[in-house]
């Protein structure tokens, strides 16, 4: 298992993941309808909750960015038989 591989299951790249997801779905209800759940669910505290969805998305950009600059490569090595 590559070390690329090993982070695709690490729970803090599942929990950003899921963070983007709720920003995302967050955002659609506040452009259709505008109205605001986050803010409706958590009151008070909401301000924490969208700094939280944003430094998840800087976390997965930054991610993905140093998957783009150094990819892992599997070689592939043939045996004899």
């Amino acid at each position: 298992m590559t070390p690329q591989q090993a982070f695709k299951d690490h729970p803090l790249q599942l929990i950003a993941k899921n963070l983007v997801i709720l920003g995302a779905v967050a955002l659609f209800f506040i452009g259709i309808q505008q109205k605001n759940y986050i803010a409706d669910i958590f009151g008070a505290s909401a301000q924490y909750i969208y700094v939280l969805i944003g430094l998840a998305g800087v976390f997965l950009a930054y991610k993905e960015a140093m998957w783009v600059i150094s990819p892992q490569t599997t070689q592939v090595t043939a045996t004899p038989a």
